[in-house]
């Protein structure tokens, strides 16, 4: 094998392909807009104009960050693991260097190309917000650093799943880890009798960080930010040694991962109800369905455990610490988790026809005379199954230590509003999934969508344009599930009499919303069913053809289910 400079054939070639997309230069675009638009608001009305325009600016970033980063290589190597493309790569003169570093730094390019659409929108800050241009360069470092880490960090899963979709959830369930080290931290340390947590793993934590300079001035410099930096660069360097190292061996191995029997958590589960099988075979097979990977598995029953560890112990800041630090930790814990789950949910939604777009499963599922609505609900009552799982402990949590009449108000409506905003989310990602044919690209829609949905307005919180009453203010922000859970969370405050009751506001916004939300998801799904033939490609079933509602004898609706088995 001669000795070769430059970038390489591989890096030559994914950078040629990403290059040419369209959606390259849309997300820098929009990523631009979206620090723009805020600025001018906050230019016009806000007197603290600094701190928002940092707010904004390195936050914005840094979420867009967290979430973009591992799309960018969740799909470098299990996708052509699944195609057969990668052992006919390995078998060339090419090592494995070149194919690993090939494939990260150019989906890296993109990647740094969209903080540096944000430049322009930075120095404005710097020179007309307000912002103070050195800790907006601190932000940067933090911001690119964790960008870095994220993609490399993803990468490596993607050598060992064998999906897109759950080697991003498991990203996303390491970086959400890599967040909350901050409030975890604050428990252990108060469990400790400890004024703070280190201050090492404050720096460490890219949120606390970022945020320092305007929540905790003087607590970081640009120095730290510079040490992140360092730090992340060369965390990514030992991820990207590993997966040089480990490239052949784990690609040598064979069925990794593909078991086909039922996961011993699954058959654990096996005793709840379920969907009718001669009501609706897809949502029967949706729920008893062998699934290959336990990837998924894993990730909720981590998520699940650590949500209950953060709010068994935030229920016990508010019996032993009093109600004020209780419920200021309660709100951030409950705004973590439903945050997390339900980012994780829009993963697992967007995918919903990726098993079916293997070759024959869709061809026999779309052979069959079920009608449309039938496919669709089916669809979704199986992605919808997981919400009311992630709407019952933030319910629990706002409970409390007291029983008083008016803390009998906000645990049902936290969990109305989890289950509202669940279902629209669920309806987006199925909706999704169905027009776009790469898994890969619904994936993103519904993570932007969700990005818009329920963290797009904490964006809308920090300007708070002039003219705009307290009320509808507050019920504006209510359309984020994490702002509403976090709202209510904090109602504890009120039922201990210090201020006046409000409760009457929150069942009013609780009602309303879900009210709204039940609209939406009928209008999604509406939609869904009505353009699921031209989507797919079917000719829908005329009168002549039988339906499982008037089963030939031949074709029941259970035989249908099985079949698809």
């Amino acid at each position: 094998m001669g000795n070769r400079w430059g970038a390489g054939p591989v890096f030559a070639l994914e950078w040629s392909q990403r290059a040419r997309r369209w959606q390259v230069y849309a997300a820098r675009s929009a990523v631009a807009a979206l620090l723009l638009v805020p600025l001018l608001v906050i230019g016009l009305g806000r007197q603290d104009g600094g701190t928002a325009v940092y707010e904004v600016l390195v936050g914005g970033e840094l979420a867009a960050m967290l979430l973009l980063a591992p799309a960018t290589t969740a799909g470098a190597f299990c996708r052509d693991r699944a195609a057969g493309l990668l052992d006919h790569l390995l078998v060339t003169d090419l090592s494995a260097a070149e194919v690993v570093l090939g494939k990260l730094v150019a989906r890296l390019g993109p990647l740094l190309g969209l903080v540096a659409a944000g430049l322009p929108v930075f120095f404005l800050g710097a020179l007309v917000g307000g912002a103070d241009p050195e800790a907006l360069a601190m932000g940067l470092a933090v911001v690119v650093g964790t960008g870095v880490l994220a993609a490399t960090l993803t990468l490596a899963l993607s050598l060992r799943g064998t999906k897109t979709h759950e080697v991003l959830m498991a990203g996303y369930a390491a970086l959400g880890a890599w967040i909350g080290s901050e409030s975890i931290g604050w428990a252990v340390a108060w469990h400790l009798d400890l004024l703070a947590p280190p201050e090492w793993l404050l720096k460490a934590n890219p949120a606390w960080l970022a945020l320092a300079p305007v929540q905790e001035p003087g607590a970081a410099d640009l120095g730290d930010g510079l040490a992140f930096l360092a730090g992340c660069l060369l965390a990514s360097a030992a991820l990207t040694s590993w997966t040089i190292v480990r490239l052949r061996a784990v690609c040598g191995r064979r069925g990794e991962g593909r078991g086909g029997s039922r996961s011993a958590a699954a058959r654990r589960l096996g005793w709840l109800p379920g969907p009718d099988l001669d009501a609706n075979p897809i949502a029967w097979r949706e729920w008893r369905r062998l699934r290959g990977s336990r990837w998924a598995e894993r990730i909720w029953m981590a998520y699940l455990a650590g949500a209950a560890i953060l709010s068994a112990i935030a229920i016990e800041q508010e019996v032993g610490a009093g109600w004020l630090m209780g419920t200021n930790f309660a709100q951030t814990v409950n705004g973590v988790q439903v945050t997390a789950g339900l980012l994780l949910l829009s993963v697992a939604t967007a995918s919903a026809w990726a098993e079916e777009r293997d070759p024959g499963v869709l061809d026999a599922l779309l052979s069959t005379p079920l009608p449309a609505s039938t496919i669709v609900w089916g669809k979704w009552w199986g992605a919808f199954r997981a919400v009311p799982f992630l709407a019952l402990l933030p319910a629990v949590l706002a409970i409390g230590p007291s029983w008083r009449a008016e803390r009998v108000i906000p645990p049902p409506l936290i969990f109305l509003v989890v289950l509202g905003h669940g279902a629209v989310l669920t309806s987006l990602g199925v909706v999704l999934s169905t027009r776009i044919a790469r898994t890969g690209r619904a994936i993103a829609a519904s993570v932007a969508a969700f990005v818009l949905i329920d963290l797009g307005v904490f964006l809308f919180a920090v300007t708070r344009p002039r003219g705009i009453s307290t009320l509808w203010y507050q019920f504006g922000l209510w359309i984020s599930s994490v702002f509403a859970v976090a709202d209510l969370t904090g109602a504890i405050e009120w039922a201990y009499g210090r201020y006046d009751p409000l409760w009457y506001r929150w069942l009013r916004f609780g009602l309303l919303w879900a009210a709204i939300d039940v609209a939406l998801t009928l209008l999604i799904v509406r939609h869904t069913i009505a353009t699921f033939d031209r989507s797919f490609g079917r000719i829908p079933p005329g009168p002549g053809v039988p339906r499982p509602s008037k089963a030939a004898p031949n074709l029941p609706p259970g035989r249908i289910a099985v079949e698809l088995e």
